[in-house]
């Protein structure tokens, strides 16, 4: 079953709508419409998302093959379902028999602003308003199984590296996406093998298009701090597993002044303001956003 070339393996609510949208503008790829016989069950992160390892196994390979199956050129293929990063590792072993040779990619982004975006969504889905939500519910969602499992980007890249060879999962931020959406996709079609110039074609505004966008709400101040005292160990301990600076990460989190100072001892490696984060842990337990002699670090506004 050598038909597909790679998969797309989230995370969600990172900016997979978006790649999947732009790697399907280029001519020498192919990707599957969706299910030929109607839509996905439950709710999907984009439009063409098959879910077939994780929701339709039980039909078969076959229905698989029947999404690549208009083909009939032989172009190099593939599909993006946002959900397959946390895929348990039998999983990844079956897919692994059936597609030994594809290449992997995997969008991310600071996880803060990823629980975030994924709690709005299941806000939305279940009719409430911001004002309707408490902060339990928030703090609730944030640490149910789906959401904890998508924001752990190192456990699940263990996962798919214990399968895969590490060079056949590429790895993009979504902060690049936002930044550099040409170079992105550049990167991702070298990865996957296909010739990368016909987005050098593409005009600006079709490249950084609305999918990148949510409805841009800032995060609770109280929410913040929990989620930046939460996620800033594990920031730190990807860093080191990933081999990347994210001090980027620790500066939308107002662990780090916004421009770090040229030359400054420790610039290139994340470093946190002394007792920062302990601060965020007390006032988490406090329920209380006053900091000692001044106001909490302003949290971003969330924009995708």
């Amino acid at each position: 079953m050598a038909m597909l070339t790679f998969l797309g393996i989230g995370a969600q609510t990172c900016g997979t709508p978006w790649l999947d949208a732009n790697l399907r503008r280029h001519p020498g790829l192919y990707m599957p419409e969706g299910p030929p016989d109607g839509p996905s069950d439950g709710p999907s992160d984009g439009p063409k998302d098959l879910h077939f390892w994780d929701r339709h196994r039980h039909r078969g390979l076959d229905w698989y093959r029947g999404h690549f199956a208009a083909n009939t050129d032989g172009r190099p293929a593939g599909e993006i379902t946002a959900t397959y990063a946390g895929l348990e590792p039998a999983v990844i072993h079956a897919m692994h028999e059936t597609l030994p040779d594809i290449r992997i990619v995997y969008l991310i982004r600071n996880p803060v602003r990823r629980a975030w975006s994924s709690a709005r969504i299941a806000l939305a889905r279940a009719e409430m308003t911001l004002e309707d939500a408490s902060d339990a519910w928030f703090i609730d969602h944030f640490h149910s199984r789906a959401s904890s499992v998508q924001s752990d980007y190192e456990h699940c890249l263990r996962r798919w590296t214990g399968v895969y060879p590490r060079d056949h999962i590429h790895v993009e931020l979504f902060d690049d996406v936002l930044a550099d959406p040409r170079g992105v996709l550049k990167r991702c079609a070298r990865h996957i093998g296909i010739d990368p110039r016909p987005f050098d074609d593409m005009p600006d505004e079709t490249l950084a298009d609305a999918s990148t966008h949510g409805p841009g709400d800032s995060i609770r101040p109280s929410l913040h701090a929990h989620l930046v005292a939460h996620f800033t160990p594990r920031i730190r301990a990807f860093e080191d597993y990933l081999g990347r600076d994210l001090s980027v990460w620790h500066r939308q989190n107002g662990l780090l002044p916004a421009t770090p100072r040229r030359g400054a001892k420790g610039a290139g490696r994340t470093a946190t303001r002394p007792g920062l984060l302990a601060w965020f842990r007390r006032a988490v337990a406090a329920n209380d956003p006053e900091t000692p002699g001044g106001s909490p670090p302003r949290p971003d506004r969330d924009d995708s």
